[in-house]
């Protein structure tokens, strides 16, 4: 089975803790799960695979840049995607499990905290591969209700279940949206705290 891997990019929100004014509460606000944001893409439409939707920054491992580890996959693919530099991440966690996509990866993901107090950070989107960056903020995503479980029914009559979520217009689904369960839940099974 192919292999591929993305990144789960957490970016602080410094308007979030703009009225801390000295140096010790800004080092506390940042580690407060509620003042970071999830980043995500949405695929371009001119894309053959999952084109229009929304995803991680991440692709297939590639045998021949990635010496078969799937960590380099997922930082080549979001500096290739959004222009996110390696240097400018720093990798948290990795999700315990693989995931399984229609199209036949096995995906690996992995959780970034990008290091946006370097004023050398510029995101851009690739417009080859993304139509648009956005983000949804982790306080968001923590709400109880803020997933849902829909259902399809396939030509061959199974149902397959999958989980979801709406932020601004924004909708998640498929494997994007069962990696992003997973890492929410693990969140408060750690109590927002083991992460940072």
């Amino acid at each position: 089975m192919k292999q591929a891997a993305v990144l789960i990019p957490l970016l602080f929100n410094n308007s979030n803790s703009s009225n801390s004014s000295n140096s010790s509460n800004k080092n506390n606000s940042k580690n407060n799960l509620s003042n970071y944001e999830v980043l995500f893409t949405q695929r371009s439409a001119n894309l053959k695979h999952h084109s229009g939707e929304n995803s991680f920054p991440g692709g297939g491992l590639d045998f021949t840049t990635d010496n078969n580890n799937l960590l380099t996959t997922a930082l080549r693919e979001a500096q290739e995607e959004i222009n996110l530099l390696p240097e400018q991440t720093n990798i948290i966690y990795k999700l315990p499990k693989q995931y399984r996509s229609i199209s036949n990866y096995m995906t690996s993901a992995f959780v970034g905290v990008i290091n946006n107090s370097n004023s050398e950070v510029n995101l851009q989107k690739n417009p080859q591969e993304v139509a648009e960056i956005f983000t949804i903020p982790l306080s968001f995503l923590l709400q109880k209700n803020s997933f849902k479980r829909k259902y399809i029914l396939l030509k061959n009559g199974r149902k397959l279940k999958f989980v979801t979520t709406t932020y601004n217009n924004h909708f998640i689904w498929g494997i994007t949206g069962r990696i992003l369960f997973d890492f929410i839940n693990t969140i408060k099974k750690f109590n927002y705290k083991k992460l940072l």
